[in-house]
């Protein structure tokens, strides 16, 4: 019997696992707090995007904007009114090309806390979406991590 290679294999088993488990758990965190929007933000508003704004994503915001499309994104700013007063929010879900100024949408925000919003047709799809890949690559990883345990188990007993 290869030790090293029981203990590699062990090793790998055991990172595969974690990476996967992690993905999963942050999926359970997304469809959280997926539910907690949908459940705080029953009111609705008549807004428009009123400003689109360039962002680094992937690292902090104080640092510059990259050249690089592949690192940037941008992000819509909506305006509403409620009860007199125009709120402005920043979109959470950004895009490669800025959109238009003033086009009409749907803002779903919190009556306890106007400033939790959202699009009304940007949660689903984003958070659906997000939701899928982190579950099939949690669950592609725990199963790497199976059949890296069951070829350290037969090295066990070849």
């Amino acid at each position: 019997m290869n030790t090293d290679s029981y203990y590699a294999l062990f090793l790998i088993k055991t990172v595969l696992f974690i990476i996967g488990v992690s993905f999963v758990v942050a999926a359970i965190i997304i469809k959280k707090s997926y539910d907690n929007k949908i459940k705080n933000c029953t009111a609705l508003a008549q807004g428009v995007v009123a400003d689109w704004t360039l962002e680094r994503i992937g690292h902090g915001s104080h640092q510059s904007v990259s050249t690089s499309n592949n690192s940037r994104s941008w992000f819509p700013t909506y305006e509403y009114l409620l009860s007199g007063q125009v709120i402005r929010v920043k979109g959470n879900v950004g895009q490669r090309k800025a959109g238009p100024v003033g086009v009409p949408v749907t803002i779903h925000y919190n009556p306890a806390n106007p400033d939790d919003s959202y699009r009304g047709s940007t949660i689903d799809s984003h958070y659906k979406a997000l939701l899928m890949i982190f579950k099939v690559v949690g669950i592609i990883f725990i199963i790497a991590a199976v059949v890296f345990l069951l070829l350290a188990i037969s090295i066990i007993y070849i």
